[in-house]
């Protein structure tokens, strides 16, 4: 088996150096184009899923991004709609307010409800 390495080696070498038999030039040749198409294969491929995993990331990014703007966007809502409640909140109080101002000055006043009783006593105390 060491044997057989090592003539492999020593014929390999011999075919770089440009010694040994045309054929065994020509088969050395065949293999450096069979191992140069291999590696052009596999720097494809490397490239492929390069390419892959940064079209991945990219949509990963943009994925994040949306996510990102979508949770801005629900937090500006939620405090326009926190806004929006504290007004409509504020307008009731003020109606609510102006109500009772409203009932208040209809309803008379003690004294004029006195006066208005002893008026009416008084019409009777003349016709009685």
């Amino acid at each position: 088996r060491e044997w057989e390495e090592f003539t492999r080696r020593r014929s390999e070498d011999e075919r770089r150096r440009g010694g040994g038999s045309p054929e065994a030039q020509q088969s050395l040749e065949v293999e450096e184009e069979e191992e140069e198409e291999v590696e052009e294969a596999r720097r494809k491929e490397l490239e492929r899923m390069a390419a892959e995993e940064a079209h991945r990331k990219e949509r990963q990014k943009k994925r994040e991004e949306e996510k990102q703007k979508k949770a801005l966007e629900e937090a500006a809502n939620a405090k326009t709609r926190a806004e929006l409640r504290q007004l409509r909140e504020a307008r009731q109080k003020r109606l609510q307010e102006q109500r009772r101002v409203e009932l208040q000055q209809q309803r008379p006043s003690v004294q004029e409800r006195d006066r208005h009783l002893a008026f009416e006593q008084a019409v009777e105390d003349d016709a009685g």
